[in-house]
């Protein structure tokens, strides 16, 4: 019994330190990845970088009324039979998951 236990201790340790040895390899071995900033811009990057140049250009006050007219604009209030529809369609979402069995 002593012997068999000795030997389990034996491997697990060795195998605990395999683990390791392998682990540490792995990563002394792995090139590190590099970023190259060389490179040129994608077409979405320089679009984005064009779109704040065209910005800076304008007056911030325009830009600013702009913005408040487009938001304005673009916010509705919803109408009575918008949220009728609404609450129908969502009181038939639950009855289909939750059907009624005796009415």
């Amino acid at each position: 019994m002593g012997t068999q236990l000795f030997k389990l201790l034996f491997i697990g340790l060795n195998l605990f330190a395999l683990q390791h040895v392998h682990a540490a390899n792995i990563k002394s071995t792995t090139p590190a990845i590099t970023l190259n900033s060389n490179k040129q811009p994608s077409p979405i990057e320089k679009a984005l970088e064009q779109l704040k140049r065209d910005e800076g250009k304008m007056p911030s006050v325009t830009n600013d009324k702009l913005k408040v007219k487009a938001f304005t604009s673009s916010q509705k209030e919803p109408t009575q039979h918008f949220l009728a529809e609404q609450n129908q369609q969502f009181s038939r979402l639950l009855q289909s998951f939750f059907p009624s069995q005796g009415s």
